[in-house]
């Protein structure tokens, strides 16, 4: 695997959403996260029938933050990773989001886990509540 790729580093929310309708009126289907004890790679394909690969070492990984998008009518749970490259940003709507975030705290140890964090962040509603899960 080699560092972070920027074509999927952050993008803005309005960005995402509009390309989310989008590939689902195509029926293009959505991000997947991929993952094991070297590290992870977010798979998104797009309209024009293109596939954008994300990886990351969990060595590179500096730091893990949690969040909340308000979305308008909803919340949207989501998590950077951060690297010397720039940040990856998941959110609980990928495929393979409850089996990551059940294993980081064994892939990066010292990752608090999804118990202890989860109700920070969802909680108030529509609230950020930024809470640090992992850092070096």
């Amino acid at each position: 695997m080699q560092g972070v790729k920027t074509d999927l580093i952050r993008p803005h929310w309005r960005k995402r959403l509009a390309a989310r309708f989008k590939n689902a009126q195509r029926g293009v289907p959505g991000p997947v996260i991929q993952f094991d004890e070297a590290g992870m790679t977010l798979i998104a394909w797009h309209v024009d029938d293109s596939e954008t690969k994300t990886e990351l070492r969990w060595n590179e990984v500096q730091g893990v933050v949690a969040f909340k998008r308000d979305c308008f009518a909803l919340d949207l749970i989501c998590m950077d990773f951060t690297t010397s490259d720039g940040a990856v940003e998941l959110n609980e709507k990928m495929d393979g989001w409850e089996a990551l975030t059940d294993a980081l705290p064994n892939l990066l140890p010292g990752t608090t886990s999804k118990e202890k964090w989860w109700g920070k962040v969802a909680q108030p509603p529509f609230a950020a509540n930024p809470t640090i899960l992992f850092s070096r």
